[in-house]
């Protein structure tokens, strides 16, 4: 950006880039509006229609350090001059690289725009097509959209067709042409797996051995199924559209990032025929620790099976990271039962919480991503994701959590239009959240049991931990009218009792009279659902009804961790309530997938669920 004749002057030079280097330049006044070079920039495109426009294109100001998107209202000029500060507070980039980095102007997709939308307008317009094409296969290439090989390998086809039109049948040259140029047509993470063995210049293989013939093949495709690059465009920003993205939504008034959210197109909620159950908690990345010295339980005054709040220098120590966060936990293997029940089914479980702006957040997305769950996290600027010491001694263990992160969630990322929809469109679902969440946000959790209440869908809830029932009282038994399904364990409904100050002192009669607590939607009877290790399950139901169910045992030999056994037990237990199954099979799946947890470390378990009901 060119200032003509000093500061005193009202006007200067610009050069607005285009993803593929291209640019037009033109002058503007200082005050001179993001939304005044859009209108620019769509005259030069030829879009017929100025609101078409504004809806599809931003102008971002893009370096090696940062990349922002301007508000169509924000004045440019004053944008630019506040860069410095801007890489201060959002880098961080030292003084002398500050200091040399100057930003490009570019013409970018607007991050709010959707998937089926960009579809329409890109269809009817080529050039808008092409803009977008280029910033879709910019991002690409650079990792930014998490794309699985098979539609790699068929973007890779629609590049060679848009860059050299149909095939020409030379197979032998083409090939070679894709094994050299591989690299600048696919991110690094695909390029090795694409590519075959080769020494000196000679395949080591057939060449159908490697993937390069699938490339091949991709590109006669795209240039015979797709007659013009016009097509080829638009079927490339489906594939990429429709993958899931690290991109970050930087939109918020003048730079102030009060929430910065993954961007995912909310199409996605479509996508799924039914989302069962929607989650809200901390996600934690859990730091395990699977043999430790009892005294580092006796330095933090630490208890086995239980948890706790803490900043331990000791969480540097941890020797292996797994996705954790107690509804998380539960959740992944609502997920993975409810494919044994059901049959595979992807998608059925959803999640909100909050995580920070770093490598820990997308590990957790990624995993919980494979797992099969649609995650929603609210990303919070300058924090680090949460993390849990798993403190393992023997078969027993105690979590030190650092909620980072996780404790900044609000309420305000329930009310983006995306994550509405899977709050009130989801008919059959299953709302739940986690006690540890009351310490966070319990206007969140109200907001959603209200919903739930009134559209008669089963909200369900855990004690979590004896301090929850302690020290936030008062926020548990304003949730508490609301829960359908109440989970526990013996010494965190002893712990509620106590501060409710009960009478009763027997664990079944306790159990009772939490059940049978006022309720706002009595369409529902209350469950109340107590675990107690490896005696029998304690079930009450409303005012009076009461049950026990048998746990069966497992020799002492084969327990490995008992973390994460109550998380699991309430993930088996809901997937069969989802299903439609009776109380009996719910504790019985419940307690399948507590056996099966107990014998892997962490909250784990093999990639296929065995379960068979009889």
């Amino acid at each position: 950006m060119h200032v003509q004749g000093g500061e005193n002057v009202n006007t200067f030079d610009i050069r607005i880039f285009f993803s593929n280097g291209a640019a037009v330049q033109a002058v503007f006044e200082k005050n001179s509006t993001a939304n005044d070079l859009i209108h620019l920039m769509i005259k030069h495109l030829e879009i017929d229609d100025i609101n078409d426009g504004e809806e599809a294109l931003a102008i971002w100001l893009v370096s090696p350090l940062l990349e922002i998107q301007l508000k169509p209202c924000q004045i440019l000029y004053k944008i630019y001059q506040k860069w410095p500060a801007f890489l201060t507070r959002f880098t961080n980039a030292e003084d002398h690289e500050i200091l040399l980095d100057e930003p490009l102007i570019v013409l970018r997709r607007n991050v709010l725009l959707t998937l089926d939308r960009e579809i329409q307008l890109t269809t009817k317009y080529e050039k808008l097509a092409q803009v977008l094409y280029f910033d879709a296969r910019d991002k690409y290439l650079c990792g930014k959209y998490s794309v699985d090989i098979e539609s790699s390998l068929e973007l890779v086809g629609l590049q060679l067709a848009i860059e050299f039109g149909p095939c020409n049948g030379n197979y032998n040259k083409m090939i070679d042409f894709i094994y050299d140029h591989l690299n600048e047509l696919a991110p690094s993470s695909h390029t090795k797996l694409i590519k075959s063995f080769r020494l000196f210049g000679l395949s080591l293989m057939e060449c159908r051995k490697g993937l390069e013939n699938q490339v091949y093949n991709e590109y006669r495709v795209a240039s015979t199924h797709f007659h013009n690059n016009h097509a080829r465009y638009v079927q490339f920003l489906k594939i990429v559209g429709s993958s899931p993205s690290n991109l970050l939504k930087f939109y918020s008034n003048f730079m102030n990032c009060e929430e910065i959210t993954y961007h995912v197109d909310p199409d996605i909620v479509e996508e799924n025929k039914r989302v069962f159950i929607l989650g809200i908690g901390n996600p934690l990345l859990d730091k395990q620790l699977e043999t430790v010295d009892t005294k580092l339980h006796e330095k933090y005054n630490l208890k086995t099976d239980s948890a706790s709040f803490a900043d331990l220098d000791e969480l540097k120590d941890s020797i292996k990271s797994i996705p954790g966060g107690s509804a998380q936990n539960t959740l992944r293997v609502f997920q993975w039962v409810l494919g044994a029940i059901r049959g595979p089914t992807r998608k059925a479980a959803a999640y909100f919480g909050a995580v920070g702006d770093d490598n820990n957040a997308e590990h957790l997305k990624c995993l919980a991503t494979k797992a099969g769950l649609v995650v929603r996290y609210q990303l919070i600027p300058h924090q680090k994701t949460g993390v849990c010491a798993v403190l393992v001694y023997g078969t027993d263990r105690c979590l030190v959590a650092h909620l980072g992160a996780a404790e900044k969630f609000t309420s305000k990322h329930l009310d983006i239009p995306e994550n509405k929809l899977f709050i009130e469109k989801a008919e059959n679902y299953y709302a739940e959240v986690w006690g540890y969440f009351l310490t966070v946000c319990p206007e969140a959790i109200l907001q959603i049991a209200k919903h739930a209440a009134e559209k008669n869908k089963p909200f369900t809830m855990s004690l979590s931990a004896a301090y929850i029932c302690k020290d936030f009282l008062p926020q548990l038994n304003s949730v508490l009218p609301y829960v359908d399904v109440l989970f526990g364990n013996e010494e965190e409904a002893n712990a509620y009792a106590e501060a409710n100050n009960f009478k009763e002192n027997d664990l079944k009669e306790i159990v009772k009279k939490i059940a049978s607590y006022e309720k706002i939607n009595t369409l529902r009877s209350r469950f109340v659902v107590i675990t107690r290790g490896e005696k029998s399950i304690f079930v009450a139901i409303g005012s009076g009804e009461f049950q026990t169910f048998p746990v069966d045992t497992i020799e002492r030999n084969l327990i490995k961790d008992t973390n994460g056994a109550g998380d699991a037990f309430s993930g088996g237990f809901l997937a069969a309530l989802a299903s439609g199954r009776p109380l009996e099979k719910c504790v019985k799946t419940g307690n399948f997938a507590a056996r099966t947890i107990i014998q892997n470390v962490g909250c784990t378990f093999p990639d296929n669920c065995d379960y068979k009901e009889e």
